[in-house]
């Protein structure tokens, strides 16, 4: 394997020329590393790409009512823990009534198992459904680009063995410098996804509602004493007074009225007196 340095000019003196040469002797060692498919610092070694049994992704959503949030809660730890799963995430609301928000990872083998289990903590269920996502092609996909990229890389490897000039081996790595984060990049994705296959989540609400009081009714009192009878005279002894009560109301208005009313009244008298006298 040669390295090709270029003369040095005489005013840059051993300096530039030991500095070249520590360039050369690192890149030659990283090229070393992707040959013979050591690990070294940025590279991704090689995985296997065979596609998993299980390639089903499930997710669920449970609301129930509960009678005890806090009862509720050491109920679900105790599945939890035989079951395998765990809470990632938790959040409490207490505005009127108290609900709590959990996020779960649930293996995917017990995963139906420990969802009906969890549904069981609850007088009733408010809300439930479940969804399964086939990955398998997802990931064929994925698979296919990595061993692209890996062929590239190894291509790329191959050319840099028969490198003529410095420059051109400088341009091979930077070249495979972005495969390699390519390839991490892609890397990172399929492991996601492979993990979301081995456990399922489970998005549950508990809630509880406190028993509204029953209002007590009101009792109507019983009517105290001996009723009245009824007398005829009293009655109208009561229409009497209301009569006389309205006259001494209205009647000072009908007499201020009662002269123009007159007036008018003897008005109309005389001209029809005098239109028949006219006809």
């Amino acid at each position: 394997m040669e390295t090709f340095l270029r003369p040095q000019d005489s005013t840059e003196g051993s300096f530039g020329f030991i500095k070249q040469l520590l360039t050369a002797i690192t890149r030659q060692l990283v090229l070393l590393c992707l040959v013979f498919g050591l690990t070294a610092p940025g590279l991704t070694p090689a995985r296997a790409q065979s596609l998993p049994a299980q390639t089903l992704r499930k997710q669920a959503y449970l609301s129930i009512q509960v009678a005890d949030i806090d009862q509720a809660m050491a109920r679900l730890n105790d599945l939890l823990q035989a079951g395998g799963g765990k809470i990632t995430s938790y959040s409490m609301i207490s505005q009127g009534s108290r609900s709590g928000r959990l996020t779960i990872l649930a293996p995917s083998g017990s995963f139906e198992d420990l969802l009906t289990q969890i549904s069981a903590l609850g007088e009733q269920v408010l809300a439930q459904h479940a969804s399964t996502e086939d990955l398998g092609p997802l990931l064929n996909d994925k698979y296919t680009a990595r061993r692209s990229l890996e062929n590239q890389r190894a291509h790329l490897i191959d050319i840099q063995k028969s490198a003529q000039t410095e420059a051109e081996g400088a341009r091979l790595v930077e070249e495979l410098d972005g495969v390699q984060s390519k390839l991490e990049a892609l890397d990172s994705e399929i492991s996601r996804l492979e993990r979301s296959l081995v456990t399922g989540t489970i998005y549950l609400e508990l809630w509880y509602f406190p028993p509204t009081a029953t209002p007590t009714p009101t009792a109507t009192p019983e009517p105290t004493g001996t009723p009245t009878p009824w007398d005829p005279r009293r009655t109208l002894d009561d229409v009497l007074n209301v009569s006389r009560e309205a006259a001494i109301c209205y009647l000072p208005g009908l007499l201020c009225l009662s002269p123009f009313a007159l007036a008018v009244i003897i008005s109309q008298a005389l001209h029809r007196k005098r239109s028949q006298a006219l006809s």
